[in-house]
């Protein structure tokens, strides 16, 4: 296969917009997706750290699960996906390094001190602080913070989206805050976003999240009999779960589970209760003392 020649100048924003407006003209839209592809396998090695946080939180996955999505999809998939996600190309159009400078001095090196920062915060406990300040200040005042101590299995993927990008401008994302934890309690926890805001709001334990989500499943798996095909599709919400925190009917229709049938299939294999079920799950990922 020819590889495709990326034109440095035009920018994600440029490619997505005309991904989106050639809308019946398959084949140019096809053409567009393969240099946006091939621009994005560029860009995703230079993700890291805060950027990768902020683009997993528009995006609601990593930049490699992207790819392999728009891989598997079309042309219009891929336009559709973009004018739902339209931060994520301003976010990749966003400069991740700058000139390296080397400073040169005549004195022995040594090791100081390694410390972390946290915007205005020098140390982990007054970041945690100020993180707790800020969840019960805008507790009431936002909706996805009520739902998310209160309700959490009716929060949407949409919703958590939004709320992680309005967190990551405050100086509160979810990699820094997993920083500060493990720096003040010694404990290293990939908690998720919603298990630290539920911490902080409701002062329940934090907890790895992979750990939450498989004690929740076993749970359901026990809660009633399954046929074989309910149970393989179950073990497959489970990962998913993994991967994006929520699976709601949004996730049910895209990506790997669109493949197979999505929602309307899933649905059926479940009797026409699979948004009861997707609720227990949620339920349970979140249920103490269980």
């Amino acid at each position: 296969m020819k590889p495709v020649v990326v034109n440095p100048s035009v920018t994600f924003e440029q490619l997505t917009h005309e991904l989106i407006q050639l809308e019946g003209d398959e084949e140019s839209r096809n053409t567009v997706l393969e240099e946006l592809l091939a621009k994005l396998q560029r860009k995703k090695q230079r993700l890291k750290g805060d950027a990768a946080s902020d683009f997993e939180a528009a995006a609601g996955m990593a930049p490699q699960e992207l790819v392999r999505q728009l891989k598997l999809g079309s042309g219009r998939d891929a336009a559709k996906w973009f004018e739902a996600h339209p931060e994520v190309a301003s976010l990749l159009d966003r400069k991740t390094g700058g000139p390296q400078y080397q400073i040169v001095s005549q004195h022995a090196d040594s090791v100081r001190e390694v410390t972390h920062g946290y915007g205005k915060s020098k140390k982990p406990e007054d970041y945690i602080e100020n993180f707790r300040a800020y969840i019960n200040d805008n507790l009431n005042k936002v909706p996805a913070l009520l739902l998310v101590t209160q309700r959490p299995k009716e929060l949407t993927r949409a919703q958590l989206k939004e709320l992680k990008l309005m967190l990551d401008r405050e100086g509160f994302s979810e990699t820094a805050l997993r920083t500060a934890w493990r720096e003040l309690k010694n404990e290293d926890l990939a908690a998720s976003i919603i298990g630290h805001i539920r911490q902080q709001a409701l002062g329940t334990p934090l907890r790895s999240y992979e750990e939450r989500v498989d004690d929740a499943m076993k749970r359901v798996l026990k809660s009633r009999p399954w046929t074989p095909v309910q149970r393989k599709w179950l073990d497959r919400i489970g990962k998913q779960l993994k991967q994006e925190t929520i699976v709601d009917r949004e996730a049910l229709n895209s990506g790997q589970f669109r493949q197979l049938g999505g929602f309307p299939k899933i649905n059926k294999v479940f009797d026409d209760r699979l948004d009861e079920l997707l609720g227990q799950i949620q339920d349970e990922v979140w249920k103490e003392g269980a």
